[in-house]
């Protein structure tokens, strides 16, 4: 898909910029929802050719737990929706806070001490789910990578240092 493809369907994105580190743009929307959850979705592009998109939850909630059920009802509407088995992980950053933390897993997130990721193998592209937080910030993305288009090098022969 080309970015006029996708403006079709979308309307006129929020953010239309060039991106700093990457031979490519992106276009953005504020208010959009996954799973019936408040998100902003982008699109990346190179060479004008799609190659992957992102919802970045905005939800606010007061409990870690949340954040966990949150997650968990985006997975099932994307396992239902792709009709694929996903792959879980979580990730402790130590064996003493999985132990003291067991059964208060919204805590240990909330203070950065779990995080969590899933992830679907489609034929022509993967799909990542993350959870991970800093300094009681969390963070969850919803991404959508195309397996046959690449985003391009940054090309800096020209650049003076």
């Amino acid at each position: 898909m080309k970015q006029e493809d996708i403006e079709a369907v979308e309307g006129t994105p929020d953010v239309d910029e060039e991106m700093s580190n990457a031979d490519g743009k992106f276009i953005a929307y504020a208010d959009r929802s996954v799973a019936g959850k408040k998100a902003i979705l982008a699109y990346y592009f190179t060479n004008d050719q799609f190659y992957e998109a992102r919802y970045l939850l905005k939800e606010d909630h007061s409990l870690g737990s949340s954040y966990i059920s949150d997650y968990e009802d985006i997975k099932d509407a994307l396992t239902s929706s792709l009709g694929e088995t996903p792959r879980d992980y979580t990730k402790w950053d130590t064996d003493s806070h999985e132990d003291y933390y067991s059964g208060r897993e919204g805590d240990a997130l909330s203070y950065g001490y779990l995080s969590y990721a899933t992830w679907f193998d489609m034929d022509n592209m993967d799909v990542y789910m993350f959870m991970t937080a800093d300094n009681y910030d969390i963070s969850t993305t919803v991404q959508f990578d195309s397996k046959t288009i690449k985003p391009g090098d940054k090309d800096y022969s020209g650049t003076d240092w």
